[in-house]
């Protein structure tokens, strides 16, 4: 069930992610754990095969700002790709490591000096003939009549926007390894989801939260959780009645879905809050992954956002980082 839970989780984000990366959107960062994303992905995508898969991730592990969709299909599209190219089996092997680059320590490669988690990815398959090494990042090239030639292009996309770089080791006959580099918070680990709850109780002193969206049952469900976590919540279906809510009572957080037919949406709300309390502190929810709001939420006066449909650690990650504020 937890398996079936996180993968429902994974095609979600990814869904939302695939939208946003065709139409040029840029990733929706925040702080995670890689090493859970990283297994999660390649061994969802790896089920019912008879390849074998192993891990070897580093227990110190850095955390990262990333946005989990995108890095999840990644990793995915890595896995897949070395799946294709094992046509008499083999082991497919997933190292995360962290890595600090010194000045002058990586003359071959396009970073800059910094903490980074390496990802590779290694096959035992056919290789790749260096004449083609430099062309497998080009869109639509592939070397096999099923591919798009999509998959590798999406990957060198996704990682650039993340400010990091894909390089690859290959020898013909024997094996193909996709590096990824991304940056790192240097000593810095993610909380594990357990944790997150346990801190948020800590944290949370019966605070007031005002949520605005126009699905009555994304209201109820909201509430119920928020409330089972200690919290008094007051929900609207309309930005004009989210800011009369807001002059009447005193909330420590206000939830604001984007986009409400018929009606005032956050964008439009946000404004109001902001013009009757500057220091109103708003998350942005939505579905549209793909609105610049979500991607660049601080432009537009918001302090968070969160992603439809809800993960609840989500959530309670971004309670952690405002009531910490």
């Amino acid at each position: 069930i937890a398996k079936s839970i996180k993968a429902s989780h994974r095609a979600a984000d990814l869904t939302q992610k695939l939208l946003t990366f065709a139409k040029g959107g840029e990733p929706i960062k925040k702080t995670a754990d890689l090493g859970e994303i990283i297994c999660d992905s390649a061994e969802f995508v790896m089920s019912g095969s008879d390849i074998a898969l192993e891990f070897e991730v580093a227990e110190d592990l850095w955390a990262a700002e990333v946005d989990t969709g995108q890095i999840s299909q990644v990793i995915q599209n890595l896995v897949i790709n070395a799946v294709q190219a094992m046509s008499d089996g083999g082991t497919i092997s997933v190292t995360v490591e962290n890595i600090q680059f010194e000045v002058g320590e990586m003359p071959t490669l396009p970073l800059s000096p910094g903490a980074y988690i390496r990802i590779s990815v290694r096959d035992q398959g056919h290789g790749i003939v260096p004449g083609i090494k430099q062309k497998v990042f080009d869109p639509f090239f592939t070397t096999r009549s099923e591919g798009s030639g999509l998959g590798l292009s999406v990957i060198h996309s996704i990682i650039s926007k993340h400010d990091g770089h894909v390089a690859i080791s290959s020898v013909p006959g024997k094996f193909t390894d996709f590096i990824v580099f991304l940056p790192a918070l240097h000593g810095h680990r993610s909380n594990s989801k357990k944790d997150v709850i346990v801190e948020t109780r800590k944290l949370q002193s019966g605070g007031r939260i005002l949520v605005l969206d126009d699905e009555e049952l994304i209201c109820e469900v909201l509430s119920v959780f928020l409330q089972s976590q200690g919290y008094d919540v007051v929900t609207v279906n309309d930005g004009r009645e989210a800011v009369a809510a807001y002059r009447q009572e005193k909330f420590f957080l206000v939830i604001l879905d984007l986009t409400i037919p018929g009606g005032l949406g956050g964008r439009e709300t946000i404004k109001l809050l902001r013009e009757y309390d500057p220091a109103v502190k708003a998350v942005v929810s939505s579905g549209y992954a793909n609105d610049p709001v979500m991607a660049k939420y601080e432009d537009y006066g918001f302090c968070g956002c969160l992603n439809k449909p809800y993960i609840f650690e989500d959530l309670l990650q971004l309670i952690i980082r405002i009531q910490s504020q």
